[in-house]
């Protein structure tokens, strides 16, 4: 038995937990919505705000909702990975293989654990993607909130994510709510009609899928390799970065001209490259490397062409620069990721030339 069937099926409370969330609301594989979980508090005060200005507001659909999402993220917050790691490390050499290296075990339990807190964002996600959206539409028609969002410039609008930078100071709350469910129940029951009207918010706002959400878990999955992404966690990745895309190449073809402007921060996923300056040759890219990360920092034309040495595949992206102050600390560990790699790339141009 691997190590991943072992756990699975050791601690299967927590993947039957998992299933039944999952197929909650029929959340299939390829469904991305982006990063509501990191902005729930912000969701909840704008909810609890609407509810003391309208004291109607509230109704049973939305609490059911919001202890579901409390409830779990309280649940998956309480899962002490470091503690299941021993423990089924102790199990699984006892049953199955008793000469596996704790070190070798650790390396397998982070890819169960990795994909276990992936799966609880997700849901996470998408049930607070939903709570939003049916908050914001019962907002919109509420007659005692009609004077609020007018005044605060918020009238139609759809999401919290539209509104989170440019209404910044509505969030610095002078009112300190407390976000406990009112029931603790993993497993929130809805009525069928309950069930329908918050899959239909989930069918018909826009949500990206298929090949955006493939290509963000690439990256994350290839994190490691990319350097200027070094420290920072998967869940700050998602808001990080934008419009991946990845690009086969075939020999000779240009992946950046000379003097060109675009601001995309390429990796090179498989291949070689070639670096040109004018007409001289002054470099090569080799697989796993990143380049193009310069330019897109200062905002300055390309200083040099990159054109596939063989067959190549180059994933690129876009760096949200305009979360800097949502997320200072996050962008802390990129400048000094981006002042690394220059260091080296200098260094090693002083080594060629000496």
């Amino acid at each position: 038995m691997t190590v991943d069937e072992f756990l699975v099926n050791e601690y299967s409370s927590i993947i039957d937990l998992l299933d039944y969330h999952q197929n909650l609301f029929e959340i299939s594989d390829d469904v991305f919505v982006g990063d509501y979980l990191n902005i729930r508090g912000i969701i909840f005060d704008f909810y609890k705000t609407f509810c003391l200005l309208d004291s109607g507001f509230e109704n049973k659909l939305d609490l059911k909702l919001y202890n579901d999402i409390v409830s779990v993220f309280n649940y998956s917050n309480s899962i002490d990975f470091d503690k299941i790691c021993d423990d089924s490390y102790t199990l699984y050499t006892q049953t199955e293989h008793q000469n596996l290296r704790l070190e070798e075990y650790k390396k397998e339990f982070l890819e169960y654990k990795k994909n276990i807190k992936f799966k609880f964002i997700k849901i996470l996600n998408i049930k607070l993607f939903i709570f939003d959206h049916l908050m914001w539409y019962r907002a919109n028609h509420s007659d005692k909130l009609a004077y609020f969002l007018i005044s605060q410039k918020l009238k139609n609008n759809l999401t919290t994510i539209n509104i989170i930078e440019e209404y910044s100071h509505l969030h610095a709350s002078q009112i300190q709510f407390e976000f406990e469910p009112v029931d603790e129940i993993l497993k929130t029951k809805y009525e069928l009609y309950e069930k329908h009207k918050l899959e239909r918010i989930l069918s018909t706002c826009e949500i990206k899928q298929g090949q955006s959400y493939q290509n963000l878990k690439k990256l994350i999955d290839n994190k490691q390799h990319i350097s200027i992404l070094k420290d920072i966690e998967d869940k700050y990745i998602e808001y990080l970065v934008s419009n991946i895309e990845f690009q086969k190449y075939q020999m000779h073809d240009l992946i950046i001209k000379e003097g060109d402007m675009d601001e995309k921060i390429y990796f090179l996923f498989a291949g070689e490259c070639r670096v040109t300056v004018g007409s001289s040759m002054v470099g090569k890219i080799k697989e796993k490397q990143i380049f193009g990360e310069f330019a897109a920092l200062d905002k300055s034309a390309r200083s040099a062409t990159i054109r596939a040495n063989k067959e190549s595949i180059v994933m690129s992206f876009d760096v949200e620069y305009k979360l800097f102050d949502r997320i200072p600390c996050v962008f802390s560990y990129l400048y000094r990721n981006i002042t690394n790699e220059l260091i080296k790339k200098i260094k090693l141009s002083n080594d060629k030339k000496f």
